[in-house]
């Protein structure tokens, strides 16, 4: 059982990444981009910048968490599977990518420097991107039941 939630975890990470970085270019994220004036303009590249960075970083050590994971499972964890070690790997690279962005500490927040009207642009924005990855999340993760059920 443990086989399925580790796989469905996964391919749930799996389409809320994808369907974050395959959608955030929306006229919402123009519109407050549209919005900025000059000088907020680098506030807001630098702020893209870090988040961008912090993303790297947190994927990186994933991936590392990930591999050292498989390089276990050769001993301690023989038994596993091949597909249950895919499945792990996966929720291992994508929970550590998620949890390392979302503790880390941020320099400055975008909402520090809007004014008016940007903030409901930003608003719109986050609304958005927070739901483009929770409808990934989801369609992926009924996706993957819904094959797994097809297969077994």
């Amino acid at each position: 059982m443990s086989c399925y939630i580790t796989c469905l975890l996964g391919a749930g990470l799996l389409g809320g990444t994808l369907s974050t970085m395959l959608f955030k270019r929306t006229d919402k994220s123009k519109e407050l981009e549209r919005s900025l004036e000059k000088n907020q303009i680098p506030v807001y590249r630098n702020i893209v910048k870090e988040r961008r960075l912090h993303y790297l970083q947190g994927t990186l050590l994933g991936v590392i968490l990930a591999s050292v994971y498989l390089m276990g499972t050769g001993g301690l964890f023989k038994s596993l599977t091949k597909g249950f070690n895919a499945c792990a790997f996966t929720l291992i690279a994508l929970g550590t990518t998620y949890l390392y962005y979302s503790l880390m500490p941020k320099s400055d927040y975008l909402l520090h420097h809007l004014k008016g009207e940007q903030v409901t642009h930003w608003l719109n924005h986050y609304v958005e991107m927070k739901r483009n990855y929770l409808l990934g999340f989801l369609v992926s993760g009924l996706a993957y039941v819904l094959i797994a059920y097809a297969i077994l």
